[in-house]
């Protein structure tokens, strides 16, 4: 009879153990499929912002998407092309900043209005105009210089999940005129060309 009791006992282990263990999968599975819906449904509505430039000649060349101009003691970046949102959602607290000169943060930028889904943004004749606000850091030397140097244009937008995006523009030949990518762009700075190149 203990034997027989020892037997079952065993068996009954074996089952619980089992079972726990099927419980255990199938809440990991029901956590991955959760995870999984929540992540398309906010692919549904993802954003994509990007820049088209007002000429396709441009967008080969890239020689003439920025200009300045400097009336009166101000000093304006003109981006010769048109934000335009072909994602599946509203792109938030959209800014476009402008990279130069291998340090980051220097360059001006701007903040856009927010975009819905297959909507666009021009201030005028199909160009952005970034205002410069002059400082130590940023003169009207450095304006002059920016148009025939090597740039970066930053796009940096979130979706209405809270989720960042970025989209990045190089002048640099070498580099595709488009290149996306999730979370806010990488700390990068365009790279003097070598002699080479």
């Amino acid at each position: 009879m203990a034997i027989v009791t020892a037997v079952m006992a065993w068996y009954t282990r074996k089952a619980i153990q089992e079972g726990q263990s099927q419980r255990q999968e199938t809440n990991i599975h029901f956590a991955l499929t959760r995870e999984q819906d929540k992540q398309h449904h906010e692919d549904t509505f993802r954003p994509l912002v990007v820049l088209t430039p007002s000429s396709p000649a441009d967008a080969i060349e890239r020689k003439d998407i920025l200009s300045c101009l400097q009336p009166a003691n101000l000093g304006f970046v003109l981006v010769e092309c048109v934000a335009h949102n072909i994602g599946t959602g509203p792109a938030l607290n959209i800014r476009l900043h402008v990279r130069s000169d291998r340090r980051t943060g220097f360059g001006p930028s701007r903040e856009l209005v927010p975009l819905a889904a297959n909507s666009s943004f021009q201030d005028g004749a199909g160009r952005i105009e970034i205002p410069i606000a002059y400082s130590a850091d940023f003169n009207s030397a450095d304006l002059n210089n920016l148009p025939s140097g090597l740039w970066l244009l930053v796009l940096e937008y979130d979706d209405v999940f809270g989720n960042s995006f970025h989209t990045l523009h190089s002048k640099h030949l070498g580099e595709p005129w488009t290149c996306v990518g999730r979370g806010a762009a990488p700390d990068t700075t365009p790279q003097l060309l070598d002699a080479h190149e």
